[in-house]
């Protein structure tokens, strides 16, 4: 990223592109700091991971005289995540302060906010890797402004934000319209299906309409390549995230695989981290899961789309959240997962849904291809505009 840099072009410490703060949390006993949503108070689940996010107020506020005891971070700073989860960016619209878990930098006049927010994004993968704990990912604020970008002149800044943000622009809509078709299927579900929810109509228990499959307590040896690992980290709500891919050793695929051999129309359930997070599988591919899932095989009453929505709906939610135990991470057993009441509609009805759902997902799958041409090609202008090669 800095090699063989343009003439006019410059390598940079993060330090001194600009002024690097902390965020800190004054002191929850003193009621008036919290007690009016005077000024955004801005933690990372603010962030999201890979878009770079303009904010301008989130769910917690401090008070102005909380302020004054906080980080005083003026409007079109940029704030990166430096525990835990690294390098996730935003950029505040207005005064704001942080907790301690983000650095931000003020820039420099000579420093556009969002190219300096770019360089960053770009570095993000050298960051992680530097990351300095073992257990929980940190990078302090003196090691945070050594990181080095490239630096063009103010005028080449601007061009490439501009290039930069139309391509984001780009994968950001495309993102927007995939999601829509989320939002129909859920609306298309309640269309059919809220009277037998509301009603909880030919109601029956999970255990009487599907089997288990439940590796709970085991902990697979991973390696670099062998039978394919789905993890509770890759099912997402209504689909299944297989990259990046985990391994299992083939030789241990007969005894992990001894409580059941999950398959094609299966539904994944996430039992904790996240909890009831639920997904069809939708290959014939050989795989296992991992231990904070449970593959629910429908029976003859039962199909799998209907059960991924009417898992996913906030009554049955409900119920699994108040199943679940835990202090610290919420997380449901197998044994109380089968208690979870189901209303059983007619199943040509259920069969009927799910015929709308295979049309959307054929349009998905088409939509999902052109987000990821849109999404390499903003990677490859990311990699020319570091070279100088925009302008």
């Amino acid at each position: 990223m800095i090699k063989n840099l343009p003439q006019g072009w410059r390598v940079e410490e993060l330090n001194k592109c600009g002024k690097i703060v902390t965020g800190k949390t004054p002191s929850k006993l003193v009621k008036e700091y919290w007690n009016s949503k005077d000024i955004p108070f801005v933690k990372p689940d603010d962030f999201k991971n890979d878009d770079i996010i303009e904010f301008e107020s989130g769910k917690d506020f401090i008070s102005k005289q909380g302020f004054e005891k906080a980080t005083k971070i003026p409007p079109y700073s940029v704030l990166v995540t430096c525990i835990g989860n690294i390098g996730k960016i935003l950029i505040n619209k207005n005064f704001i302060t942080t907790n301690q878990q983000i650095n931000t930098i003020i820039p420099h006049k000579n420093i556009h906010y969002k190219y300096l927010a770019y360089a960053i994004q770009k570095i993000k993968p050298i960051m992680i890797k530097r990351a300095n704990a073992p257990v929980v990912p940190i990078i302090n604020k003196t090691d945070f402004g050594k990181f080095e970008i490239p630096i063009p002149p103010l005028p080449q800044q601007e061009k490439i934000v501009k290039v930069l943000d139309n391509s984001a622009s780009l994968v950001e809509q495309q993102k927007q319209l995939i999601k829509k078709y989320d939002v129909f299927l859920k609306s298309k579900f309640i269309e059919m299906f809220g009277k037998f929810l509301d009603n909880m109509l030919n109601s029956k228990s999970l255990k009487e309409v599907c089997h288990f499959i439940d590796y709970r307590g085991k902990t697979p040896n991973k390696v670099e390549y062998g039978i394919k690992l789905i993890t509770a980290k890759n099912v997402k709500p209504y689909h299944i995230e297989e990259n990046p891919a985990e391994y299992m050793d083939v030789s241990s695929y007969e005894s992990w695989t001894s409580r059941g051999i999950v398959k094609k129309g299966d539904v994944l359930f996430t039992t904790e981290a996240p909890l009831g997070n639920t997904a069809k599988i939708t290959t014939n591919d050989i795989f296992v899961i991992g231990q904070r899932l449970i593959a629910l095989t429908p029976k003859a009453l039962l199909n799998s789309d209907y059960l991924v929505y009417c898992l996913s709906f906030i009554s049955i939610q409900n119920q699994i959240n108040k199943k679940a135990t835990g202090s610290t991470v919420k997380g449901i057993r197998s044994k109380e997962l089968a208690k979870i009441i189901l209303p059983i509609p007619p199943l040509e009805l259920q069969n009927k849904f799910a015929s709308i759902v295979e049309k959307i997902e054929a349009i998905k799958e088409k939509e999902t291809q052109k987000l990821n041409h849109l999404e390499t090609l903003h990677v490859s202008l990311m990699d020319k505009a570091f070279k100088g090669e925009i302008g």
